[in-house]
């Protein structure tokens, strides 16, 4: 886990990078963003022992990083100015963490936000998030035997919701949505019952004047990660060491890049 983590940071301090080397009249057809979502909603799973721990609403926290096109391009236009970009996602599925034996799944995800109707400052879109989530917690007839929902660390990140954007001023808006959020690993390992999420979506973006470098957003969190900078518990957890700490390690992370993004978002 802890070598996944490393590959994840270097893959963001890349990434700039690439993007820097597009035309200037590429960069000229987008303006980059960043977007908080609140998740929270009601449960629909086969599941056989967990029903008393999906009886109540899970709630679930994002953060995103994406570009909005300006439609420079006829294609742009035609699919009324769309958004994409990448983001991470966390979950308390149920009420207490600490007394879950299906963990708190963080995901990774690519995500593209297609308008289907722009009137005055609302926007009817529909959002797709697609990519992979990790969980401490899996099934184990002798230590975890009543999962029967989650059998793999690693699975399928789905998210898909249709919301309204409204615009408060010209760089910040917020959303209001309703979808579908799904865990699963295709029946790889089993018992696999998977985990679907019906629920609501609110959150808040804020347009960037210019690119933020993720290079320096990122930076020291590897450090975080690891260890060296004493963060013991979040290393142990991101080694497997203390799956229970998962969620304390992901808060502390979010924390650290919401405080850096926060400072960027002052500067411009």
């Amino acid at each position: 886990m802890s070598k996944t983590i490393h590959s994840i940071i270097l893959l963001c301090f890349i990434l700039p990078g690439l993007a820097q080397e597009k035309s200037v009249n590429e960069k000229k057809q987008r303006y980059p963003y960043i977007q908080l979502n609140f998740h929270t909603g009601a449960f629909w799973s086969r599941t056989e022992y967990l029903k008393e721990q999906f009886s109540l609403p899970y709630k679930a926290f994002e953060a995103r990083f994406g570009y909005q096109l300006i439609g420079n391009i006829p294609w742009q236009q035609y699919h009324k100015y769309p958004k994409y970009g990448f983001g991470m996602h966390y979950s308390d599925l149920v009420k207490d963490p600490s007394d879950t034996v299906i963990g708190n799944p963080f995901s990774l995800f690519g995500y593209y936000t297609g308008p289907w109707l722009r009137f005055g400052r609302f926007t009817l879109a529909s959002d797709l998030s697609i990519g992979l989530s990790y969980t401490a917690l899996t099934h184990d007839f002798e230590t975890n035997p009543f999962n029967d929902v989650i059998a793999s660390h690693v699975n399928l990140y789905f998210d898909f919701n249709l919301h309204l954007e409204m615009e408060l001023a010209p760089r910040i808006g917020v959303i209001a949505g309703y979808g579908l959020t799904h865990y699963s690993n295709g029946r790889t390992h089993e018992p696999q019952m998977g985990v679907n999420n019906w629920g609501w979506t609110f959150g808040m973006n804020w347009k960037l004047k210019e690119k933020i470098n993720l290079a320096q957003v990122f930076s020291g969190i590897e450090k975080t990660i690891d260890g060296s900078a004493g963060g013991h518990d979040v290393a142990a957890s991101a080694n497997g060491k203390k799956p229970d700490k998962m969620g304390e390690a992901f808060r502390e992370i979010l924390a650290s890049i919401e405080k850096k993004l926060g400072e960027k978002a002052k500067e411009l």
